[in-house]
């Protein structure tokens, strides 16, 4: 329980303002603060354990929204934020607390969820990265073009106010600057108008590693624009492809080639989709790699992996297997996964269709699955029906984590081991492994 005031003013004598204790950090990484009148409200930009002052902002109900007004009692593990846009920019919501405190605050948020979900469960193995190593080689910034003047940044928290910046922390060199050259093909015109977003990563043109860059526009591009883009795709430009998928156009338009390479666990490129999904840096894509086939165990297993994207995850699940079958609804992603295969002498059944109700064989012995934020509810209980030996789930949500466990564990799964990869440095998303074996008794 937080020690709040007993007064409906707080002890700051005005209105609306209290000092409350921060209980916890949520899943979403705002801080969990309860009321004398048993309300419980979130508040960022904090962290469990700390005095604060804060203004109610909105309620409704039992729940309320507050705002920081000032840190009373900091805790051990606050920080000054390291970039100067923290305080505005949405993107990244941990700046303030240290770096190396972040994996732990992490694993305490997904051991609660897994607690409740399932009981039980083995003490959770927390990875990092570098510095270097965990500074993003991709990103989206919106965009708004108004009066011939594009502007690119990330979005406000909380709202669609854009917030220009001028360099980002946690970015690899390279791709702001991609990102404003694109963007600076649709200014000009006083007449030209509209919004989209922006998505920059690195490709490969001629052995060289080089950005590329997807822009979604609800405007015209002025006439000059692809050409433009032709000259910076040439041999001499900076960029290795761009692809404009404008609102009513029934395909994109491609210059250049505009596919991401990230590079393997193995060391080898891996060719991704333009639409399709990749952790935010190579480093981290290889650590999420690594742990998930150590975790899987393929060597001469019959391996399912559902939600299969590019085949990041595939080409370690694949080597070795005595037969490997995966699904993903993404067609182009699919062929990239066929090709990243292919170039390593790999090869097994890759099929488009839609991961959650997809067909599950009996006789397997492991199943992977790396679902997005929503989490995987009809594909684990179908999983879980067709009995494979272990379950291996890759998440980035872990309230669905939670709740997906849950099905597999009232099936007779128990978790037996449970990670964290640190891949989103300053912020409150993790990446979590768990390993699920059929008719094992949760670990204490």
């Amino acid at each position: 329980m937080s020690k709040a005031t007993s007064s409906a003013h707080g002890s700051s004598g005005k209105t609306g303002e209290l000092d409350v204790t921060v209980e916890s950090l949520a899943p979403g990484g705002e801080g969990v603060i309860r009321l004398p009148d048993g309300r419980v409200g979130f508040v960022h930009g904090v962290l469990a354990g700390e005095r604060v002052r804060v203004a109610v902002d909105r309620a409704a109900g039992k729940k309320l929204q507050a705002r920081l007004l000032a840190v009373l009692e900091p805790s051990a593990d606050r920080v000054d934020p390291p970039c100067l846009h923290a305080r505005r920019c949405g993107g990244c919501d941990w700046m303030h607390i240290a770096r190396e405190a972040q994996a732990s605050r992490h694993a305490e948020i997904v051991a609660g969820l897994v607690k409740r979900a399932v009981g039980a469960h083995p003490e959770i193995v927390a990875h990092t990265l570098s510095v270097d190593a965990s500074l993003r080689s991709r990103a989206r910034f919106a965009l708004r073009c108004d009066h011939g003047v594009a502007k690119i940044g990330y979005r406000a928290r909380g709202s669609h106010t854009l917030v220009d910046v001028d360099a980002c922390l946690v970015l690899e060199a390279g791709l702001l600057e991609a990102a404003r050259l694109v963007a600076s093909w649709l200014g000009g015109d006083r007449r030209a108008r509209g919004e989209g977003e922006i998505g920059v990563a690195f490709g490969m043109r001629d052995g060289k590693r080089l950005p590329v860059v997807e822009l979604t526009y609800d405007g015209e591009p002025p006439g000059s624009f692809f050409a433009s883009a032709d000259r910076a795709c040439s041999s001499e430009g900076p960029l290795a492809g761009v692809r404009v998928a404008l609102r009513g156009a029934r395909q994109p338009i491609t210059v250049g080639d505009p596919h991401p390479v990230a590079t393997g666990f193995d060391g080898e490129p891996l060719v991704i989709a333009t639409a399709g999904f990749a952790q935010p840096s190579d480093a981290g894509g290889t650590l999420l790699a690594e742990r998930t086939r150590a975790l899987a165990s393929p060597d001469g297993a019959k391996v399912l992996e559902l939600y299969a994207g590019s085949g990041t995850l595939s080409i370690g699940l694949c080597r070795g297997a005595s037969s490997f079958a995966s699904v993903e609804e993404n067609a182009d992603a699919v062929a990239c996964a066929r090709k990243n295969l292919t170039s390593r002498g790999l090869s097994g059944t890759l099929r488009v269709g839609d991961a959650e109700s997809a067909s599950i064989p009996r006789g397997l012995d492991v199943v992977v699955l790396d679902p997005p934020r929503a989490g995987a509810p009809r594909a684990s209980a179908a999983i879980a029906a067709a009995k494979p030996k272990r379950i291996v789930y890759v998440s980035c949500d872990p309230p669905t984590l939670a709740r997906d466990l849950a099905v597999m564990s009232k099936a007779g799964y128990g978790v037996s081991a449970l990670e964290t990869v640190e891949l989103f440095s300053y912020t409150s998303h993790v990446e979590t492994i768990a390993l699920l074996t059929r008719g094992a008794a949760p670990s204490p």
